[in-house]
């Protein structure tokens, strides 16, 4: 549900820190599912984090040894 990072801001003491893990669109290179209403596109993740007034930590993207295509993000509430 892509207003839950800025939603989760909210719930966030100061120096609360935020992970998040995701299937992207190119997931859909090799799996059907789940469809792209329900995938991330490329760097969604991390703009919506800066959006939302979170520090980025850690921001990664790529296939994990599990065969997903995965957006990883840790953030802190300012």
């Amino acid at each position: 549900w892509r207003p839950l990072v800025a939603a989760a801001r909210v719930g966030l003491a100061p120096g609360g820190l935020l992970a998040v893990a995701q299937a992207t669109r190119a997931n859909l290179a090799r799996h059907p599912r789940p469809g792209p209403r329900y995938l991330l596109d490329e760097g969604e993740l991390a703009d919506r984090a800066r959006a939302a007034g979170l520090e980025i930590l850690h921001d990664r993207e790529g296939w994990t040894p599990a065969g997903r295509h995965e957006a990883h993000l840790i953030a802190r509430q300012p």
